[in-house]
């Protein structure tokens, strides 16, 4: 196993892992930053909290003296009000150019990767189209939405998980909607029933996944043992769960983020597969 590790720990598939890994790092933020921003926020709400309640006073009381001292008062609020958002938007911008530090580096990482297939290539384009535009803050450019588009409008069976990553973006920029696209069946055939077996019907969602992975199964399936198992990218077993005809779901939010190779069986002969990507 080692050995099978060691050859492939730089294959494209780990190098794709490797930078959405740098991409969700990029959004990171230590207990300190963390600590300072609750905290920024907690004294900027006081303090608005405290200018309304002063406005109000300051509107029913017709007394000079009062009328000064509270002026005075909220004065000095909207000051150390000021002084908080200040702070706020300093830290903010600090971390901001964090996550654009580390931007380069993640896109020399993709520039390295040598993709080996379709689902590779999408990836690879949908990440650097993520980082360029999405992370940067800038515009895509029209070459990019092109290639949302070309991407997005593919099937995901065909294409991979990339296809759906393209259709949220490109539904970001542009507000329109890709519709789904029909996929070929796949069929394989059962040597030991000697008939053809066919995944239409069967569907595994959503793709990219976070915390639960939905199994559709039509509800006039033959009767069998069906199981969902999941592969990683070493192609070691991660998840083997039962299934049945109807909808089912199985947790994947103990799983690491990346792109796993999702099976359905029945009495242990393959009736679906697909790529899915699960991103925390």
């Amino acid at each position: 196993m080692d050995a099978f590790v060691n050859a492939h720990q730089y294959s494209p598939v780990a190098g794709l892992v490797e930078a959405g890994e740098h991409i969700r790092a990029l959004y990171a933020i230590d207990a300190a930053q963390k600590a300072a921003l609750e905290s920024q926020a907690e004294v900027i709400d006081t303090l608005l909290l405290q200018k309304t309640l002063l406005d109000s006073l300051l509107a029913q009381t017709t007394d000079p003296v009062e009328q000064e001292t509270g002026q005075a008062l909220r004065d000095s609020l909207v000051q150390e009000l000021m002084d908080a958002q200040s702070a706020s938007e300093t830290l903010a911008l600090e971390l901001t150019q964090q996550r654009l530090n580390g931007i380069a580096g993640t896109l020399a990482l993709l520039g390295n990767i040598a993709p080996a297939n379709v689902y590779e290539a999408n990836e690879k384009e949908v990440l650097r189209i993520y980082l360029e535009s999405f992370v940067s803050g800038l515009q895509p450019s029209p070459e990019m939405i092109d290639t949302l588009y070309a991407i997005g409008s593919a099937c995901p069976y065909v294409n991979g998980p990339a296809v759906y990553d393209a259709r949220s973006l490109y539904e970001k920029y542009t507000g329109i909607s890709l519709p789904d696209v029909d996929c070929p069946e796949l069929e394989e055939r059962d040597s030991k029933a000697g008939m053809q077996m066919t995944d239409a019907g069967i569907r595994i969602y959503p793709n990219p996944a976070d915390q639960m992975l939905s199994i559709s199964i039509p509800a006039n399936a033959p009767a069998g043992n069906y199981r969902l198992q999941l592969f990683n990218m070493l192609g070691e077993k991660v998840s083997d769960a039962a299934i049945y005809p109807g909808d089912n779901q199985t947790p994947v939010n103990s799983l690491p983020g990346g792109i796993y190779l999702a099976r359905i069986t029945r009495d242990g002969l393959n009736l679906h597969s697909m790529a899915i990507f699960i991103r925390h």
